[in-house]
Formats: C-alpha cells, sequence, structure tokens
C-alpha cells in the first residue's frame, strides 16, 4: 500500500496485472528444414496492449560454415497463441536497406499454413517471392537479384565481402514492423516460426522454435557474440528489464 501511496502521490496510477498479457520475448536461432545450408536469425516480439512490434535481424553468413549467406527472410510467424489472437493491418516497416532500394512493406496473414506443418497464429510476409524480404549484407554481391527485388538488409559485420546497406544506423541495425492485434497477448508463450528463400539453388527453408516439430535452436556462440559485439542483443533485453522491474513494483 505504500508503494500505491507514493504512486498517488506522483500522480501515477497501478493496472490491473491480470487485465494485460504484453511483454517482450526474443529469439536468436539457427537451422531450418535444410540441414545442410541452415539459416540464421534474431526476432524481437513487443507487445503493449493491442500492438505488436516485430523486430528482425538476418543473420545469414554471420555464424557456423553450414549458414548459406544469401538467404532472404520473406515471412514471419507465431504459434502456439489463443485462437482469438488476430492480427490487422496496416503494417508499417523500417528499417536499413540494400544500397540504392526502397522495399515495400509486408503483409497481414491470419491462421495460415505458411510451411513446417505447422498451422500460425498470425504473422507477416512478403507476396511476392523474395522482394520485399530482408537479406544479410553478408550475401556475396551478386547473389541477390535486383531489378525489382528491392531488399531490406541486416547490416551484420565480420563479412570477407557483402553488400553495401543503407542507412545501416537505423532502428539499431533492425528491421521493425508495427501492427495491431484483436487483443493483448503474452508472447513468451509464443513460439516463432520464419521462412528463408533464396538459399543454394534457390531452396527455401522454414525455421520453427517450438514443439515436436521444432528445427531451429539457440544460436551458436559465434553468432550470439557478434551481436553483443555490435551492442544490438542488449536493445530489447534493457527494455524487459525495465518492464520487469515495473511490475515488481
Amino acid at each position: 500500500m505504500r508503494v500505491k501511496a507514493i504512486l498517488v502521490a506522483l500522480g501515477l496510477t497501478l493496472a490491473p496485472a491480470a487485465a494485460r498479457g504484453d511483454g517482450f520475448n526474443s529469439w536468436t536461432v539457427c537451422g531450418g528444414t535444410v540441414s545442410s545450408f541452415a539459416t540464421c536469425a534474431a526476432v524481437q516480439v513487443n507487445v503493449v496492449g493491442t500492438q505488436v512490434t516485430i523486430r528482425v535481424m538476418n543473420l545469414a553468413g554471420t555464424g557456423p560454415a553450414s549458414v548459406a549467406p544469401q538467404w532472404v527472410i520473406t515471412s514471419i510467424g507465431l504459434y502456439n497463441l489463443p485462437s482469438s489472437v488476430l492480427a490487422s493491418g496496416p503494417v508499417t516497416m523500417s528499417g536499413p536497406t540494400r544500397a540504392g532500394d526502397s522495399p515495400g512493406t509486408w503483409t497481414i496473414y491470419n491462421n495460415s499454413q505458411q510451411g513446417g506443418g505447422v498451422r500460425l497464429d498470425f504473422g507477416s510476409s512478403t507476396p511476392n517471392g523474395i522482394k520485399n524480404g530482408i537479406a544479410s549484407s553478408c550475401a556475396p554481391a551478386g547473389s541477390l537479384p535486383g531489378g525489382s527485388n528491392k531488399l531490406w538488409m541486416t547490416p551484420n559485420s565480420g563479412c570477407a565481402s557483402g553488400y553495401s546497406v543503407s542507412n545501416p544506423t537505423a532502428n539499431g541495425g533492425w528491421v521493425v514492423l508495427s501492427f495491431s492485434v484483436s487483443q493483448t497477448f503474452d508472447p513468451n508463450s509464443a513460439s516463432l516460426f520464419f521462412k528463408a528463400q533464396n538459399g543454394p539453388g534457390g531452396i527455401s527453408s522454414e525455421c520453427l522454435s517450438g514443439g515436436t516439430k521444432a528445427n531451429c535452436y539457440a544460436t551458436p556462440e559465434p553468432v550470439t557474440l557478434s551481436l553483443l559485439a555490435t551492442g544490438l542483443l542488449g536493445i530489447g533485453g534493457a527494455g524487459y528489464v525495465r518492464r520487469r522491474r515495473k511490475r515488481q513494483v
């Protein structure tokens, strides 16, 4: 009661904890359905009320030698959520891009089987192949199609050769998607799905982080160290600590 009295004196109020399910979750994983050519990504999901923000980094080319650098992420989704949670547009999208590109925003889907044999509760994707997909700057020059295929791009460091990135510091290097949902939820109960295309020989791969069909797992140490070196791993974590402290109060 003393804490509540102090907050009231400051003009603040405590919202009932049971009325909200929002929070923060993050994944940094490697794997996929093509075990010989793994793909890696870092994804953060932040939920505040009915607003969802998803941050994505394509880490292709930064992990083990088996991680092909030319993968392009074309879909991000969540599953293991209440069936009443539905996404709705419009989607806003921002972040670094391949030099000279002006990619468009993704679209929303609900209750969709995007791949891997798991029905996704909701997500966002580019419906036009790899056009508007999220690529890695570690992709060897010439390995990504041009023309109408405008790309978002993660500015990864330590690549022997690759692509130039416009606005590499935008959003701290993350590509950020924001949209609304029908009701709040706790992302800590969710599992992650993402699809990558443009692998070796034009193959595609789907990553599932949870359930009996999981094929993407916690990142190998080199990728984690790469994120820590650039200070990007702590961006979402700092927000989580602040929210946790607020909840403890």
